[in-house]
Parts: C-alpha cells; structure tokens; sequence
C-alpha cells in the first residue's frame, strides 16, 4: 500500500491529543464514493477546494486524534504550515507511485499556487490526480 508518514510541524488537538505523526495514504475508489456521501459532500459541493479538502481528510491519520474528527472543518482549521506538509507528503505519494508505474510525476512547488490544480479537481479527477491547494485561499485566521 502506497503511504507517507511524517510530522506536522505545529499540529491539531484531537481528544485533549496534541496529534502531530500523520499518515496520508494513496486515493481510493473507495475513499471518492464515501466523500461523495459524507455530511460534508453537500457543503463542499461546486467548490474543487473544499471538496479537495475532503478528499484528503478521507486520506489521512493524525494519531490521537479521531478518524471521524477530521472533518471538513478541521482540515479548515489546520494551520497553513501543517497543510503544506500533508501537500508536500501528497507530492511524494505521487512520485511514489509514479515510479511504482516506470513514470516520473511532474515536481510541484508546494509555493507556486498558479503552478497546480486548484485543490480537488473534483471527485472523478481527484481520483487520478491527488489535489492541491490554492495558497491564496488561506487568508488570517
């Protein structure tokens, strides 16, 4: 199974948890169809960023803290330091599993926002492609 592991450099509570280790796995079939009827799939819908959000939390493990607590909302919460991490570690998956298939994936420039796809290129094409984000959507919070 295609997966990174690594750190978030500031992290999210999770069960009174400060939960730093992550583990984001590859997309699955699976994961696109129960994003697609999950409580945030309606609030997410029409928006490719939102939903990319979504796609990803589908993905990812934050030790100590709850699978069913990474919600839309907390992945809005995330610190923008902590969502670059999780989107460098989406690169590295899918160079990984490019070369997995004899290719090479294109680099992508966890800074250059104009360089990539806006975050979750929607539900069918975030299954071939994993999503981005658009850095300019963070604003201060």
């Amino acid at each position: 199974m295609f997966e990174e592991r690594g750190e978030l450099p500031i992290g999210i509570v999770g069960c009174g948890h400060q939960g730093t280790n992550y583990i984001l796995r590859a997309l699955r079939v699976r994961d696109t169809l129960a994003v697609r009827k999950s409580p945030d799939a309606a609030r997410a819908a029409g928006d490719e960023e939102l939903m990319g959000l979504v796609l990803l939390a589908s993905r990812l493990e934050i030790e100590g803290v709850p699978k069913e607590a990474l919600t839309l909302d907390a992945m809005l919460d995330l610190y923008d330091e902590d969502l670059a991490e999780i989107l460098e570690a989406d690169g590295r998956l899918r160079e990984q599993m490019a070369r997995f298939r004899g290719k090479s994936a294109p680099a992508v420039d966890p800074d250059a926002a104009e360089d990539r796809p806006a975050l979750g290129a929607g539900a069918l094409d975030g299954a071939r492609e994993s999503p981005a984000v658009d850095r300019g959507l963070a604003g201060d919070q």
